[in-house]
């Protein structure tokens, strides 16, 4: 998996709505920041249960509601991977207080943040891994790392219709 990169919308989204299991929507290997390659997840949704999730023409994450108990998350990831094999990253959110440092100084930020996990499958069983790490960006942001501005908004308007009429029929 590379690395993470959310539109500021979709993390506001996700984490406003904290009770709810949701599904963010992302294209593998999309964008490119810094020499640096990003999976690009530019859309959410919220969705009843996750037992229909399939990986197509978009990388797909299920996203767990808010729980305080690790373990509960780790066997909610493992049951839904046994009934969705074809994913290999969850998320959650987490209240969690960061530590964040610019400019040399730390400071405590409070708030409803995400939290991911990977998963690799075996011949033993399956591992979960947190993955912490991943990056934020507005719109206006993103755009100034796009070569061709237009066609990225209607490529971005038509990823969005097309996640829209397959999840919410």
């Amino acid at each position: 998996m590379e690395n993470l990169l959310l539109l500021e919308d979709v993390v506001n989204r996700a984490t406003q709505q904290e009770a709810q299991r949701m599904v963010l929507f992302g294209k593998k290997g999309y964008a490119t920041m810094a020499s640096v390659d990003y999976d690009f997840f530019f859309h959410a949704l919220p969705v009843p249960s996750f037992n229909n999730l399939r990986e197509g023409n978009f990388l797909t994450v299920p996203l767990l509601p808010y729980q305080e108990d690790r373990d509960a998350i780790l066997l909610e990831i493992a049951n839904t991977c046994e009934k969705s094999p074809c994913l290999s990253l969850f998320g959650t959110r987490d209240k969690k207080p960061k530590i964040q440092i610019a400019s040399g100084k730390e400071a405590k930020v409070e708030g409803t943040f995400l939290k991911f996990f990977d998963v690799s499958r075996s011949p033993n069983g399956i591992e979960i891994a947190a993955r912490d790490e991943y990056r934020v960006a507005c719109m206006e942001e993103f755009q100034h790392h796009v070569h061709d501005v237009e066609r990225f908004l209607t490529d971005l308007s038509r990823f969005r219709e097309e996640i829209d009429r397959q999840y919410q029929r």
